[in-house]
């Protein structure tokens, strides 16, 4: 269960995730039905995710980026929105070396070109990873907007939260 969610949630209930981080395998299925996905439905002009699924989005545009496929594997994101992202694999470590690596702007430095909106709480448990992700984005084309809450997308009841969200956008 992600932080922040049990107020909203009963623990003895199960629950799903995109892929298992800790499993190549499992992460080179998601990542290939998103490819499959992404080709089988048309173009998109961005990419919205939230949590584990901003994590997979991350993934995939940058796994483009470093193999220079960015036009053939998401030719039309002209944007992406990541809300309350988690550590991202490198995706070509798991596909081309069966690795596990998460993303380090340090080492792989700015990997998505495309413009890029990032929002988390200032309550978020894992603040530090959404941090991280805006570091490997274009920093000319990047914004970001923290709102007070944590691992959440801003609700109605965050009326300024909302506000600030959408001129972030």
């Amino acid at each position: 269960m992600g932080p922040g969610l049990s107020p909203l949630s009963n623990p003895d209930d199960s629950y799903y995730a995109y892929f298992d981080p800790s499993s190549t395998d499992s992460g080179q299925h998601t990542f290939n039905m998103l490819r499959d996905y992404l080709r089988d439905q048309g173009l998109f002009d961005g990419v919205i995710g939230f949590s584990q699924g901003a994590c997979l989005a991350v993934a995939y545009i940058a796994a483009g980026e470093r193999l220079g496929l960015s036009r053939q594997i998401h030719p039309s994101f002209k944007c992406a929105v990541f809300i309350s992202s988690m550590s991202v694999p490198d995706a070509v470590a798991f596909n081309l070396r069966g690795e596990i690596r998460l993303i380090d702007p340090g080492i792989d430095g700015e990997l998505i070109r495309i413009p890029t909106v990032h929002i988390w709480g200032a309550e978020h448990v894992y603040s530090k990873h959404c941090y991280t992700v805006r570091r490997i984005c274009d920093q000319q084309t990047v914004s970001s907007f923290i709102h007070g809450g944590g691992h959440e997308v801003p609700g109605s009841g965050a009326q300024e939260a909302v506000i600030e969200t959408v001129k972030a956008l």
